[in-house]
């Protein structure tokens, strides 16, 4: 009879007499309970309760923070932190927020939570420099692994590897550096030295946005190892080609079969690392996900244009993108694909490329965009094409950075927002919400600098809500006055003595002003005011 066979069929006191003896506890102990069957049903009674003892250490440490009420944790109540945990494993808990650092029984713990808290529907992971990827590996599987679980995952940890991809760029068959693509002018004023470097780059850049006809979208199994394009740049003519290649990972991590998440937030480029990136490939790819979120990453927009073809969630809702290097072209690909998206947030990303969408209808249920003029231009002349028929709310940002080139040569010089109140005037919705700071949107002197043909003055048509911030705003005084000459019957008295009386209070003007150019507004708010008209 096999050794193994005669130390399994033992007695279960001789066995745990014998782990005893040996000094197998701990962290041994857990090793040892995952070598067999036998030594698992054994030892995990102690092992559990080792991990409940320890698991009230890491919270009293707030090394771990268990939230029973997810609500009151929104609301910032003292209630919602769980602050003992006697039965962790059926506990009421329903967040958990961990730092991935620490000894390995910190970490067996907190993967001990994850996966037996029976309640659990959020965690949020964040990412010490001194974690292992391997323990970051294991924890996502843990994760994943998860029904209906929310993940969230950030911060950052000191790796010798770098993205997924390695890029090889060449010209004329030898290779080059990307800084070489791009040589600015000589000697002209700043100014204008930085616009044409802008747009030299992005006419280099322009091939790769370039989305090729009848491409097979790559699987998370076999992701995209080669990508080319070639081009000729201005002042001297040469042929362009860049290839990326997939780097190998440091160690092969198994992934699970099927993946359970249902909302992936992502803010950490560690999970695209190339020892982790299969395994959040795989989820992303094979998680019923409703909701992503990709934000704060500085992967190169050569690393987008090869990840995202490899993605594909047939359940996505929500989708948003903040602060990538993220080619228009590579994204608009992206959103052909997903018609289930029904809300779009791109707060803190500006355009790169031409925005342009194609002539066709797209995003069937989109319902919510949130976005600057940069994006919000080209799909609102696509609403004037009665596209996007589920189209209900808009956020309106305000604009930073450097424009696109499509929507720098929109002719709106006195504020680049300008565009979208105009596209919203044609009157195509019917039932719109906006969201907005109107300190920064220009809205007010949209509305103020009324054409003189108009004698109604700009109309928000089909806006039913406004919701808006409003701090420091500040009026000018010589298109108030001239307004209220042309519309003193909404204001009464004369136009002098109400300037001065909305310069020291300039809301109650903010509200009249609003409401005079929203036809079919039935709810404005302003700050913390609620107004039912």
């Amino acid at each position: 009879m096999p050794i193994a066979n005669i130390v399994t069929d033992l007695p279960t006191e001789l066995l745990l007499e014998i782990t005893s003896y040996l000094g197998f506890e701990g962290i041994s102990q857990v090793r040892l309970a995952l070598t067999c069957r036998r030594f698992y049903e054994t030892l995990i009674p102690q092992i559990l309760e080792d991990q409940i003892k320890h698991a009230d250490k890491l919270v009293a440490a707030s090394r771990v923070h268990l939230i029973q009420d997810l609500s009151a944790n929104e609301q910032g109540t003292d209630k919602a932190t769980v602050g003992s945990i006697t039965e962790p494993f059926k506990g009421f808990f329903r967040r958990l927020a961990f730092r991935v650092g620490g000894d390995e029984k910190d970490f067996r713990c907190v993967q001990g939570l994850i996966t037996r808290a029976k309640h659990l529907e959020e965690v949020d992971l964040q990412l010490g420099e001194v974690c292992s990827l391997r323990e970051v590996a294991a924890v996502l599987n843990s994760c994943i692994g998860r029904p209906g679980l929310r993940l969230s995952v950030g911060g950052t940890i000191s790796s010798t590897e770098r993205g997924p991809f390695e890029f090889d760029f060449r010209s004329n068959g030898k290779p080059i550096r990307l800084e070489e693509l791009v040589t600015p002018p000589p000697s002209p004023p700043i100014t204008e030295t930085a616009k044409h470097y802008f747009w030299s780059f992005l006419r280099v850049l322009q091939p790769f946005f370039r989305a090729s006809q009848g491409q097979v979208i790559p699987s998370a199994k076999n992701p995209p190892a080669r990508k080319e394009a070639a081009m000729s740049s201005s002042p001297v003519s040469r042929e362009i080609s860049v290839i990326a290649t997939l780097r190998n990972p440091r160690f092969h991590i198994s992934t699970l079969p099927q993946p359970q998440l249902i909302s992936f937030i992502i803010s950490s480029e560690a999970l695209f690392l190339p020892s982790i990136y299969p395994v959040t490939l795989n989820a992303l790819n094979n998680s019923p996900i409703r909701t992503l979120s990709l934000s704060n990453l500085t992967l190169s927009l050569f690393d987008w244009a090869q990840i995202l073809p490899s993605i594909t969630l047939p359940f996505l809702e929500n989708l948003m993108i903040g602060n990538l290097s993220l080619g228009f072209p590579d994204f608009l690909a992206f959103l052909e694909r997903h018609d289930s998206i029904e809300s779009i947030d791109l707060t803190g990303n500006n355009v790169i490329g031409v925005a342009r969408l194609p002539l066709k209808p797209i995003l069937p249920r989109l319902n919510s965009l949130t976005a600057n003029h940069e994006y919000l231009v080209p799909f609102l002349l696509q609403k004037d094409r009665e596209y996007f028929p589920a189209l209900q709310k808009l956020g309106i940002l305000s604009p930073g950075g450097i424009s696109s080139p499509s929507v720098a040569r929109y002719p709106y010089p006195e504020h680049q927002l300008h565009a979208v109140y105009d596209l919203i005037s044609q009157g195509r919705f019917i039932d719109l919400s906006i969201t907005l700071d109107l300190s920064t949107a220009g809205l007010i002197d949209w509305i103020l600098n009324t054409p003189e043909a108009k004698d109604t003055g700009r109309q928000l048509l089909g806006v039913r809500s406004v919701v808006a911030t409003c701090h420091g705003i500040h009026l000018a005084p010589n298109a108030v006055q001239e307004w209220m000459s042309r519309h003193s019957s909404l204001v009464g008295g004369s136009p002098t003595n109400n300037f001065s009386q909305f310069s020291e209070d300039p809301m109650p003007f903010v509200e009249i002003l609003i409401r005079s150019a929203s036809p079919h507004l039935e709810v404005l708010t302003l700050g913390d005011k609620t107004y039912l008209l």
